[in-house]
């Protein structure tokens, strides 16, 4: 259900650095002269114990903009291939990812020095989510059926977010668009990419440069990457300002808590206007004479083509520049909203696109329901319930490992339950996007016991 999570630990003293060693790394910034203009705790990888796949942890200064007293860590992980070795399925929710993220974490540190006495402050309550991947898996009866619903998905996109009509006048922004694909016809990813969230959507494919998986037997192998080839996952990747104002950084906040991923998958339908029920048949001659007279009109042009931005009963306006641009707009606004109230139809989006690209169907599968359930012969395997307790258990065992045969300098720090708090109260820089699924890119997910 979880791929990849970005969360902070912050650590609630800060003791000296004798006593507590937090391990960091310093980089730094040198000018033209080789003068050092700048140094910073930097990001680092590291290995996972229990799969040998990277993922990346940086230490938090308390003082910004400096090198002060490390306050805390920033990490990012994909935990399925962290934990299991890859992740062309996965079932378990945020909190369970979260420990695995954090365990991975208490293991860097008692791997680079860190004391008995400084581990003994990672408490799993001082963290939260500065992004979380909730991941939804569309299982089709073949490969063939799947990436026929995946193109389903693109094109409907693509109509959708890549072809606002604008006026002659107006000018047009340079730059990728919000949604974009990355990869041919027959392997391909879907982004969006929006402000607050990102979402991806692809089918998991052999072979991929860079993407980390290993298998137990060539059985194992040949079951998953079969399932895998006829999965579509559908990942939405929740920045820091949105869980924050949905009160979802804390991981407990999900637990049984299936309104949660309700809410992350629901971003897709919204984005896509999956609710709104846009037509891709014209309105027949009794649904236009519903509309006021020179509603029709425009109506009757846009479906003739014209750009109705450039049509005489939205600029025949008069005033100053501004005034002109102003009163355009809101006949526009007024025109569109009709359209979209009486006909179902976007007077923004060509008719061409709406009609050709936009689908009567996605609304029907692209959508929450029951939770995938591995098989018992390849539940061990994926990022699961049954995998989840072994891949921790392995990743503490490593730690203990560590720190088996390091004498304590001090007494262990009393565990005390933490304030609220939020990202915002570290010097935490956001990571680069170059972590995480590096892949390509009909049972529906339940949203009813993650944890």
């Amino acid at each position: 259900m979880v791929d990849t999570v970005k969360l902070v630990l912050r650590l609630d003293q800060m003791s000296d650095k004798q006593e507590c060693c937090f391990p960091y790394l310093v980089g730094q910034k040198t000018n033209e002269n080789g003068e050092v203009v700048a140094r910073y705790y930097e990001r680092e990888s590291i290995v996972s114990p229990a799969t040998g796949a990277k993922c990346k942890v940086r230490a938090l200064s308390a003082d910004a903009n400096t090198l002060g007293p490390v306050a805390g860590y920033e990490m990012e992980v994909n935990v399925p291939a962290c934990m299991n070795g890859r992740n062309h399925l996965l079932v378990n929710g945020v909190p369970r990812a979260t420990e695995c993220a954090f365990e991975l974490l208490r293991y860097y540190a008692a791997d680079r020095g860190c004391t008995t006495f400084g581990l003994a402050q990672f408490m799993l309550e001082n963290v939260r989510l500065s992004s979380v991947t909730p991941t939804f898996l569309f299982v089709f009866d073949t490969p063939e059926l799947s990436l026929a619903h995946l193109r389903e998905l693109r094109d409907y996109a693509d109509g959708l977010l890549n072809h606002e009509q604008r006026s002659r006048a107006s000018k047009r922004k340079k730059g990728r668009p919000c949604c974009y694909t990355v990869g041919a016809d027959e392997c391909f990813t879907l982004y969006i990419k929006l402000r607050e969230f990102t979402i991806i959507a692809y089918i998991k494919q052999q072979n991929v440069p860079d993407a980390f998986e290993t298998f137990p037997s060539p059985e194992v192998e040949q079951e998953l990457v079969e399932m895998a080839s006829r999965t579509i996952r559908v990942e939405v990747e929740v920045h820091g300002k949105w869980l924050l104002e949905n009160g979802l950084d804390d991981p407990e906040a999900w637990r049984e808590n299936p309104s949660a991923y309700e809410k992350v998958f629901q971003l897709v339908r919204d984005t896509l206007r999956l609710d709104e029920g846009l037509r891709i048949r014209a309105p027949s001659e009794a649904t236009i004479v519903k509309l006021p007279a020179d509603h029709q009109t425009v109506l009757i042009a846009h479906l003739a083509g014209e750009n109705i931005r450039d049509h005489e009963l939205v600029l025949d306006c008069a005033g100053t520049v501004e005034q002109v641009i102003d009163a355009q707009n809101k006949k526009f606004s007024a025109f569109k909203r009709m359209a979209l109230d009486v006909a179902a139809i976007d007077l923004s989006i060509p008719w061409e696109i709406q009609s050709t690209k936009l689908s009567a169907h996605l609304k029907d599968w692209l959508k929450v329901r029951k939770e995938f359930e591995p098989t018992d012969s390849i539940k061990e395997h994926v990022f699961s319930r049954t995998s989840f307790k072994t891949a921790v258990a392995a990743v503490k065992a490593a730690t203990e490992e560590r720190l088996a045969n390091r004498p304590d300098e001090a007494a262990p720090a009393k565990t005390t339950s933490a304030k609220r708090w939020d990202v915002s109260d570290l010097d935490v820089k956001p990571y680069l996007d170059d972590v995480g699924s590096n892949d390509p890119g009909i049972d529906d997910l339940d949203v009813g016991g993650f944890d």
